[in-house]
């Protein structure tokens, strides 16, 4: 089923806001991707491809949030509804 003109998917939105921020701090706190698969316990062509993805869970959220130094407010704008 084709969408309607000027639909607004919120969910891959939320997703892109979520990649572009992950992708700005490592970018701020000089980390590359190598680095951020060994906080969560993965290799760095894993990491390179869920963060494309955006495909995290909540445990690796929590730890790469908590490598980058993510504000509470940061957190919550990304985590909205």
């Amino acid at each position: 089923m084709r969408k309607p003109r000027g639909f607004y998917d919120k969910d891959k939105h939320q997703i892109d806001c979520l990649i572009e921020f992950i992708s700005g701090k490592m970018k701020t706190t000089k980390k590359n991707q190598t680095a951020m698969g060994e906080v969560i316990g993965m290799q760095q062509a894993s990491f390179g491809s869920r963060l494309r993805a955006g495909n995290f869970n909540y445990i690796q959220l929590v730890k790469i949030f908590s490598e980058l130094n993510a504000t509470d407010e940061d957190i919550l704008k990304l985590m909205k509804p």
